[in-house]
């Protein structure tokens, strides 16, 4: 039988009465050094340390946190940001195109764009703004008061020009033919 070394001489002659299994499990058991010589109050100061931690460690979580959900706004309101610049990117080609669309009407129906956008009302001018307005409005797809911005009128006066020229056959006729053909020179680009 072994004897621990550390052991005292009362407990040598306690061990040495004991089965080999059962002195491993005494040894085993003792409070290690360390434990066993430090006093009530040098663990009451390492508990306290150790809940200081603990509280420094909840504290930089909870300021992590907040971090984390302003970022995400900052995120989200940038996503807001992109998503309104990538509408407003999309509504650019339109202008483009409805300008594109004033131009070629005025070129065809022999015209200026001023007079087809100023407030002059002879018959052969109020006749190219009915059939611009409605190219513009096929051409484009925008809502009527979006034309009206366009062409300087308000959103009923697109209304009326489609209505008069969907109503009249000639006007309706000439209207679908200068769009025809604004198409294909379009395509031809």
């Amino acid at each position: 039988m072994t004897i621990n070394p550390n052991a005292t001489a009362a407990t040598a002659r306690v061990n040495h009465a004991l089965p080999e299994s059962l002195q491993r499990m005494v040894t085993e058991t003792r409070p290690r050094k360390d434990w066993y010589g430090t006093s009530a109050n040098t663990l009451r100061q390492q508990l306290t340390a150790t809940v200081k931690r603990l509280h420094e460690a909840q504290a930089e979580a909870a300021e992590l946190r907040a971090q984390v959900e302003d970022r995400e706004k900052r995120l989200a309101k940038l996503q807001e940001r992109i998503a309104a610049e990538q509408e407003r990117h999309k509504s650019l080609y339109k202008p483009n195109l409805t300008w594109r669309v004033i131009n070629f009407c005025s070129d065809r129906l022999r015209v200026s764009v001023d007079d087809i956008l100023g407030p002059v009302r002879r018959k052969e001018l109020v006749h190219a703004r009915k059939i611009t307005a409605w190219c513009v409005l096929k051409a484009t797809g925008r809502s009527h008061p979006e034309v009206g911005r366009a062409m300087k009128r308000d959103h009923s006066s697109i209304v009326h020009a489609r209505q008069c020229v969907e109503r009249s056959p000639k006007l309706l006729t000439e209207a679908s033919d200068l769009l025809n053909e604004f198409f294909t020179t379009e395509m031809e680009r």
